[in-house]
Order: structure tokens, then sequence, then C-alpha cells
């Protein structure tokens, strides 16, 4: 069959010739490194933009309000990409990221930058969508593999280069620039877009404002119970603001079950299949960001043998996960989907047990590559996860399908980074308060104090051992969470019917496995 037949490549889709499509894969390249590089690099624009805008009680919410835009955004762009094609979402979003990037450089107060990182941060969840998903549109299966798995090297590497680069340019120029920075390369992908052509839906589909309205506020709502440090106070804010973000979705789910043209569609909200992908796509998300938070923390809890620095073991953890999502296209050709995601998710729980068992006298060698590996198997399991899908997904669902996934894996990586937030708070909270009475003199009043207390070369050894101590309480209890969350993806992973939703779409059509 002719490589680009269009429903050998992407079930119903047009697919440009070859010499237009190598250069929308280039745009996509482009779009998806931006976002990527964006999140990262903020960063290190904290303090010279504190310095000069004023506002450091609020400055948190201009990564806040960008997670939550970019979060809400990724399902509905996808939706949206289904109902008035690709395309033209596709320019909008790149419009809004690049919109976006020249108001925050030209931003005169810190809220007025807040504001217009909701703009930016519209536009990013845009582009990482619909990026995913024209690549699911453009290929066949084994190219599709290679591509997206591209997309995920190029979000990853520019997740880990964002704060070098940001660092090295915030000393020699102004953080304005940083922003100023993308226009140009996103004003070539938008050129490169413009000279793709694809066939418009024959009927003209109608907005669903009430449901986007509802699945904005509760993902707003859930986002910020997540982030709240689950003590005292906080807890019952918490708690209250889980009772009304579930009752927000509640709505949401009504709502769209007599909305004419759903966001999110009915089929979609009651298919087994795609449920336990998002539950191991969350799983996925709170594994990596759980250990990406708690690195740093376990670098400090670390002495002797095992110390291997903060810098090793971030490091491996995001080379890692671009590598296991570059090797997820190979293994999803060979062992197919369940076999390549079975892989993922069982060498994340090796490598959280080892980690577990060695943290505090394994070799440094030994800490950083169980790191990686789980790095490396997480970007295994959720690469192999969104092919597997795509690739059962025809054309009209696809859009809608990848945005829900990657709304999955935000929600989760928000989860682990919530809770492993709170976790240190109250470990060195009643660390502190249980201490015995020679060192409590000695400890630092808060937790805020303790990383410093634990550095500085003149401390009580003693009472920085204790501290120490509560650190790796910490880390172990990550860890020895890793093994436990992989063990759940493993057993969804053999579970879930993949073949039945592979031989019949979830409208109820029968189809032939990719």
């Amino acid at each position: 069959m002719p490589q680009d037949d269009p429903e050998h490549v992407a079930h119903g889709a047009a697919v440009p010739p070859r010499p237009r499509r190598n250069a929308l894969a280039v745009a996509l390249l482009i779009s998806i490194g931006l976002a990527g590089l964006d999140s990262a690099i903020v960063t290190t624009m904290v303090p010279p933009l504190v310095a000069e805008l004023g506002g450091l009680d609020s400055f948190s919410w201009i990564f806040s309000v960008y997670v939550v835009a970019s979060a809400a955004t990724v399902t509905i762009a996808g939706r949206l990409a289904d109902l008035h094609g690709r395309k033209p979402l596709l320019l909008a979003s790149m419009a809004l990221f690049l919109t976006g990037s020249l108001l925050c450089a030209l931003a005169w107060s810190m809220p007025s930058l807040i504001g217009f990182r909701v703009v930016q941060g519209i536009g990013a969840g845009g582009l990482v969508s619909l990026s995913q998903t024209v690549a699911g549109d453009m290929f066949s299966l084994g190219q599709r593999a290679k591509f997206v798995t591209a997309l995920s090297v190029v979000h990853g590497l520019t997740g880990l280069c964002g704060p070098l680069i940001g660092t090295v340019a915030v000393a020699h120029v102004s953080w304005r620039w940083l922003f100023l920075a993308g226009l140009p390369p996103g004003l070539l992908a938008g050129v490169l877009m413009l000279g793709w052509s694809e066939q418009k839906p024959n009927r003209r589909p109608r907005f669903d404002v009430a449901g986007t309205l509802l699945f904005v506020l509760a993902t707003l709502t859930l986002l910020l119970a997540i982030e709240q440090n689950w003590q005292g106070l906080r807890l019952l804010v918490a708690s209250a603001l889980l009772v009304v973000a579930s009752a927000l979705f509640l709505a949401f789910v009504k709502r769209e079950h007599i909305a004419f043209e759903p966001i999110v569609p009915t089929w979609l909200l009651h298919n087994q299949f795609i449920g336990a992908v998002c539950a191991v796509r969350i799983i996925a998300g709170v594994t990596l960001s759980g250990v990406l938070v708690c690195l740093p923390f376990f670098a400090e809890a670390a002495s002797g043998s095992a110390r291997a620095g903060p810098g090793p073991l971030l490091v491996a953890l995001l080379v890692g996960w671009p590598a296991g999502s570059a090797a997820s296209g190979w293994l999803c050709l060979v062992l197919g989907f369940r076999g390549s995601a079975l892989i993922g998710a069982f060498a994340s729980g090796m490598s959280g047990l080892t980690l577990a068992l060695a943290s505090t006298d394994g070799s440094p060698a030994v800490i950083v590559l169980c790191v990686g590996g789980i790095g490396a198997a997480n970007g295994l399991l959720i690469q192999s996860t969104q092919i597997g899908v795509q690739a059962a997904a025809r054309h009209h669902q696809r859009g809608v399908v990848t945005g829900t996934l990657l709304y999955a894996r935000t929600i989760g990586m928000a989860i682990g980074a919530g809770l492993l937030g709170s976790l240190v708070d109250e470990t060195l909270a009643t660390r502190m308060a249980s201490a015995p009475a020679e060192l409590a003199t000695k400890l630092p009043s808060s937790a805020d104090g303790v990383i410093g207390f634990i550095r500085d070369p003149s401390g009580d050894p003693r009472g920085q051992a204790y501290l120490q101590q509560a650190l790796q309480h910490v880390s172990d209890s990550v860890f020895w969470g890793v093994a436990f969350l992989s063990v759940l993806a493993t057993l969804l992973v053999l579970t879930v019917g993949w073949r039945s939703y592979l031989t019949e779409s979830p409208t109820g059509q029968t189809r032939t496995p990719p």
C-alpha cells in the first residue's frame, strides 16, 4: 500500500505531500520545543523579574496560572481540532502563544505579567496537544511512533536545557529578551504551517460554552486543592476545594450528556479502556514529578558513599525520560503497545524498589542509575500508551483522545508535586516538634531553614544528622511509593482490554487492528 495513502496513514486524515509534510514536521518540533522551553526557562527569571516588577508575595502565580491554563486547554484544543480542523486551531494556538510572549516581555507590573502568562499558557496547551494530534494524523504507525517520540524528546530536552539557558542569559541580558527570543522561531513555524492544507469539516459545529467553563473551573479548583500543603487550616481549605472540584466535574459530566457538541464526548467518558490508560498516565505523572521534587531533599539526606549530589540525579531523571520515550517507538513495533507499556511499568517498580533498599548505603553509581531508570521507565510507559491509543482512534476522535491523555499526565504531575510538598512539610514539622530537649534549641525555628541548617559548616552535627534522617524518611517513602504505584500501573496494563479496543472503535464500528 502506498506510504502516503490517507487511510493507511491516519484513518481518514488528509496527508500532505512529502515536502509539505516535512515542513509541517519541522513546525511541530519548533512548536513543542517552544512550549517546553518556556515552561522551564521562566524559573531562572524570578530574581531579576521580582527586582524590577516587585510582587514577591505573588510571583508563584506566574507558574501556577500557566500550568492551569495549559492543563485546561489540552483537552479543549484537541476537541475543537476534531470539530473545526487542525490547521486553524494550531495557527490560533501559535498566535496566542506568541502574543502572550510579546505581552509578557512588555509587562509593567506583576499582575499584568500574571495575566499575560494566562494567554501564553492557553497557547502552549494548544501547541502541545495539537502537535501530538497532527503527528498522529500525518504518519503511518511505524513513522508515527518515531515522530511522536521525537516530539517527546524535544520537549524533554528543552525542559532540561531551559534552566541552563536561562541562567546564562539573565546574566547578560534583560529577562524580557527571554520572552522575545521565542518570536522568530515561532513565526517561522507559523509560516511553515500556512503551507499545509487539510480537508475542512462539512458542517459548522456548535461550541459548548457551558461545558467549557465548567471544565476550566473544575480544573482550576482541583489544581488549587492539590497545591495546598494539607496541614492545619489548609487541610480544611484543600478538602473544601476538592468537594467543590468534584461537584464541578459532576456538573460537567452531566452537561456533556445533554450538550449537542460536547467538549468531551460521552463515548469517551464511558470508555473503560481510555479510563484505565488515563489512570496509568496519572500514576506515571505522580511518579515522575514526585521523584523530581524529592531528589534535592534526597541529596541533602544522603551521606557517605551514597552522596551523589542533586545535579547528577536530576540530570539522570531528565535524560532518562526522553531516552525512554525514544525507545517506545521501536518497542511498540516489536512487542506491541501492551508489551512496551508493561516493560515501562515493571522497570519503574524495580528502580523504585532498588532505590528504597539502597538509598542509605548504595553507591552513587547505583543511585544515579536507578533514578535514570525511573525516568526512562515512565517515559516509555507514557509514550507507549499514547502511541497505542492514537493508533486506535479515528481522525475525528484523535484530537480529544490525545488531549485527554495529556490532561491525565498533567494532573498526575501536579498531584505528585503537591503530595511530596505536603509530605516534606509534615515530616519536618513533626520531627522538629518531637526533637530531644538537647537538640530542640539548636534546630531551625521552621522547615524553611532546614536546608540551610544542614549545609551550614558551623551547624551542630547532631542536629544536622537528626534532620537528615527526616529527609531520608521522606525519600524512602517516595521510593517505596514509586514501587507500589508501579505495581498498580502494571496491573492496569495487564487487565485492560487492549485487543478489544484496537478491534472496535469507540463508536462501536468494527476495525482492523493497526
